[in-house]
């Protein structure tokens, strides 16, 4: 499960990364 663990690790941080990506080139910056 560890490794496995890992592995879910970066491909969450992959799509999250690509995901906000994808949010910054298609939608205008909102305010936080």
């Amino acid at each position: 499960m560890a490794s496995s663990s890992k592995i879910d690790d970066s491909e969450i941080t992959a799509t999250n990364n690509l995901f906000s990506a994808v949010v910054t080139l298609t939608s205008p910056p909102l305010p936080t």
